[in-house]
């Protein structure tokens, strides 16, 4: 039994019962909200701001472990998963899934379902077609996502001249928001074979926030399944690694560069790096011969120094036993990027498989990596699949890289155990989410990547006495399982949303299109449907939760612009910008930037804190922001401009359009 967004869901056969809320998923009853007062009887302390009804807050007080929404979904023919989830500009969130990790059902001669087939057939639209737009503001009880077209085919013409449809499947494929505001979707799902095998595309395309429709972004010189995209400083977007277009190719060792300024056929250039000088593809692993690759979705970040640096986890497809890092420049000469590396500090651990990880929020340059599986990248271990040996286990860890302007006085370091000392503190498929206070939560993930999830965020809090830099907080737990492919994303009112979340593979009726979420995957490896009236937890999570961490529930006025959070306020690099305050402003106070998220697979490929310098007059309510130098930290593009008092209250979001 489990609930799936107002069911109780038992395999076909069994119980099927309409309810609200399934409490019995923790361990103490829900207590109803008082809406006057913000109070749940655990002494709250009241927020003078609205409360929405139907707040949940099941373990203790919401001023110190926050509170869960659950926004309605919509009809069930309208339900989807997002495995791709992007923060627009106005606020909406774009869910993208594509074929989304499904498996196939042939029907039998009598009509019914037969077995389960491994993939589905990607060419085919009706089975990419999957994306929806999330509103946060949606009012309460009416449907809080609709859908929308996917990427639709392109018809192209071949050396022949012969005309064919082109269809990008964007599963798996890479994303960020451009200079304009636009995402791009680059990579993905060529193919599905049998054995849970793919290859990736060469295709891209654009989706357009203002007018809600996709276009043409080129093709790329190779395929790319699982890519990380980067941005830099001179607009372009960074494409890096991803599986090939053909099997057995591994992760590609082209690095592919988008300006989104050029027509589709120009707008790519490429540059492969396998036999440059210290690449991830010309360095050995420790004192032996066997070269380092790269990762599926390998951990990138942006240094002050305007290098990059590669941690050297990721979502698979690396070398286990390595623990390597690196620095990657980029230099653009005259419109054609260079790149070359150099060796980085080694690593506290070995690679490890879905840890995810955050530039540090309180230090320039240190980045923070939490969780993950060490000792395989078989994500299928679990419960039912158990750890061959000891040293494959999920981490409940901190690393740290701490950076130097000096190379060679950077290095890593471990808090073991940084996530806390619970049952359900050691995660993997989990998300990082900076916050405007310099704190950041791990979200959702499990003690397995298929099984055991993890209900309760962590609020990770800035402590010079913990090893690792931060104190671990649990919050009020979430009523929904979020492991593999869900997403965690900061909204511009500063609550936080969480979404999607596969417990396996769903299986799509080739006939109707139509989804069945009873399966589960066989120690064989196969697909089968749970037997009827047994227990499961749906093959994917299609119900969105909100999150509101502790700082909503802060009593006194909450700081509050007086204009309107959109269209955007354009802010320059070293120039400055003038906004007002109508409320909640303090003598001391911070601004800062948050990048407009863009996550999927346990990693925001866009996600930063840009520190802004301001002056503030209390008298005239007026904050003077000077806007910041253009780097890699602070690439051109849109941003949620809060504003934090001294009780650490932020405000809503302004959005800012820094260029």
């Amino acid at each position: 039994m489990f609930r799936h967004g107002n069911r109780l869901r038992w395999a076909r056969g069994g119980l099927l019962a309409a309810v609200g809320t399934m409490l019995a998923l923790v361990p103490e009853a829900a207590r109803a909200l008082d809406t006057k007062t913000g109070h749940t009887g655990h002494g709250d302390v009241a927020a003078e701001q609205p409360l929405p009804n139907g707040l949940l807050a099941t373990q203790g007080p919401m001023a110190q472990m926050g509170a869960w929404l659950t926004p309605a979904m919509p009809p069930e023919a309208e339900r989807m998963q997002s495995i791709h989830t992007v923060l627009l500009p106005d606020g909406k969130v774009l869910m993208v899934s594509g074929s989304s990790n499904r498996n196939r059902i042939e029907a039998t001669k009598d009509g019914k379902d037969g077995k389960v087939g491994d993939g589905v057939d990607v060419s085919n639209y009706d089975v990419t077609n999957n994306a929806a737009l999330f509103d946060p503001e949606a009012p309460q009880g009416q449907p809080s996502y609709r859908k929308i077209p996917g990427p639709l085919p392109i018809t192209r013409r071949n050396g022949k001249g012969k005309e064919y449809s082109e269809n990008m499947d964007p599963f798996c494929s890479g994303h960020l928001q451009l200079p304009d505001g636009n995402i791009l979707f680059a990579g993905g799902t060529q193919n599905y074979y049998p054995g849970e095998q793919f290859t990736g595309s060469r295709l891209a395309r654009v989706f357009d926030w203002k007018t809600r429709t996709w276009r043409d972004g080129g093709r790329m010189v190779e395929g790319h399944w699982y890519p990380t995209l980067f941005p830099l400083a001179n607009g372009q977007v960074g494409v890096l690694s991803g599986l090939v277009d053909y099997v057995g190719g591994g992760n590609s060792s082209v690095v592919e560069f988008y300006d989104h300024t050029q027509p589709p056929e120009k707008a790519w250039k490429s540059i492969d790096i396998r036999t440059l000088p210290d690449s991830p593809f010309n360095t050995p692993v420790g004192t032996g011969t066997e070269l380092d690759s790269l990762d599926h979705y390998p951990r990138l970040h942006p240094l002050p120094d305007g290098r990059f640096l590669i941690t050297g986890d990721g979502s698979g497809g690396g070398v286990l036993a390595s623990r390597n890092s690196y620095y990657m420049s980029i230099e653009d000469r005259q419109g054609t990027p260079a790149i070359s590396f150099k060796p980085g500090p080694t690593r506290a651990q070995t690679h490890k498989v879905y840890s995810s990880a955050v530039m540090d929020p309180n230090t320039p340059g240190d980045i923070l990596v939490t969780g993950g599986m060490l000792g395989s990248e078989n994500i299928n271990i679990g419960a039912s699949l158990p750890p061959s040996s000891p040293k494959v286990f999920v981490t409940g860890d901190l690393e740290r890289f701490h950076y130097d302007a000096d190379s060679s006085k950077a290095r890593w370091d471990l808090d073991s155990n940084a996530l806390g000392p619970w049952p359900d503190s050691s995660r993997i498929m989990h998300n990082m989410v900076l916050l405007p206070t310099r704190q950041f939560l791990v979200m959702g993930g499990g003690n397995f990547a298929f099984s055991r999830p993890t209900f309760h965020p962590l609020l990770m809090s800035p402590d010079l006495s913990m090893k690792g830099g931060y104190k671990s907080t649990k919050m009020n737990p979430a009523i929904q399982p979020r492991l593999y492919h869900q997403s965690a994303l900061l909204l511009p009112d500063a609550r936080v949303l969480v979404i999607g979340g596969n417990a396996s593979r769903a299986a799509r009726r080739v006939n109707g299109g139509s989804v069945r979420l009873d399966t589960f995957r066989a120690p064989n490896g196969s697909y089968e449907f749970v037997p009827h009236g047994s227990y499961y937890v749906p093959a994917e999570n299609w119900q969105p939760e909100i999150f509101y961490p502790p700082y909503l529930f802060i009593k006194g006025e909450r700081p509050e612009f007086e204009r309107a959070s959109t269209p955007a306020l354009e802010l320059a690099y070293e120039a400055s910008g003038e906004v007002k305050l109508k409320a909640g402003m303090t003598p001391t106070a911070s601004v800062v930037l948050i990048k407009l998220g863009s996550m999927t697979h346990g990693w925001d490929m866009g996600q930063r804190l840009v520190d802004l310098e301001f002056t503030q007059d209390l008298t005239t309510r007026t904050v003077r922001l000077n806007g910041p130098k253009r780097s890699n930290t602070a690439t051109p593009g849109y941003y949620m401009l809060f504003y934090v008092n001294s009780r650490g209250q932020p405000s809503k979001a302004l959005m800012v359009r820094l260029s």
